[in-house]
């Protein structure tokens, strides 16, 4: 029932009410996002707390 109701199928091509693309900012969000993500992993792996990594479950 819902499905009739928003009429799917109703068109041949799908539309949209606006339009989402990737801008410069987007990838700049995610490229800091990743770089801060390997930071973070670097300095607890320099610090020593990813040991449990390796096998050894000791703190």
């Amino acid at each position: 029932m819902a499905m009739d109701s928003k009429a799917f199928g109703a068109y041949p091509t799908r539309t949209y009410w606006r339009d989402i693309r990737v801008r410069e900012i987007d990838w700049v969000v995610l490229a800091t996002a990743l770089v801060g993500t390997a930071a973070i992993i670097l300095a607890l792996w320099k610090l020593g707390t990813l040991r449990w990594l390796s096998g050894s479950l000791s703190w």
